[in-house]
């Protein structure tokens, strides 16, 4: 990996999914020393794209859900979260207080809080 959280390759893989171990059988882990990781593979590429799908998708539901200036806020912070995931070493902190300041803008819509979280999970995957 290089220095910026991203492969030093592009097109390198990004490791996630499950490995079952310790005391384990059909499947499932259980009693003392059992451990559950998970493991997928995923390149830097297919994370933003997901990212993207997501956002425009939250643009969409922000738009039709929320009242005109919630739905601009929103906005405004899914902007600024798009390009900052598209820089080429992306700022942790700075996508970190957009993606809180777009949750607090979409309030309780749980659709959208939801969709804010899945945005959050791969920007973690992207940086790190």
């Amino acid at each position: 990996m290089g220095q910026e959280g991203r492969p030093s390759q592009p097109g390198g893989f990004y490791n996630t999914g499950v490995n079952i171990s310790g005391n384990s059988g059909s499947n499932i882990a259980f009693g003392a020393g059992a451990q559950v990781t998970v493991t997928q593979n995923q390149t830097a590429a297919d994370a933003l794209a997901r990212i993207d799908r997501l956002l425009a998708e939250l643009e969409e539901a922000a738009a039709r859900q929320l009242g005109p200036a919630p739905a601009g806020d929103a906005l405004d912070e899914i902007e600024l979260v798009r390009a900052e995931v598209h820089q080429r070493r992306p700022k942790t902190d700075s996508i970190r207080l957009t993606l809180g300041r777009l949750a607090a803008a979409v309030g309780s819509a749980a659709g959208l809080l939801a969709k804010v979280d899945e945005v959050k999970e791969l920007v973690t995957l992207l940086v790190h």
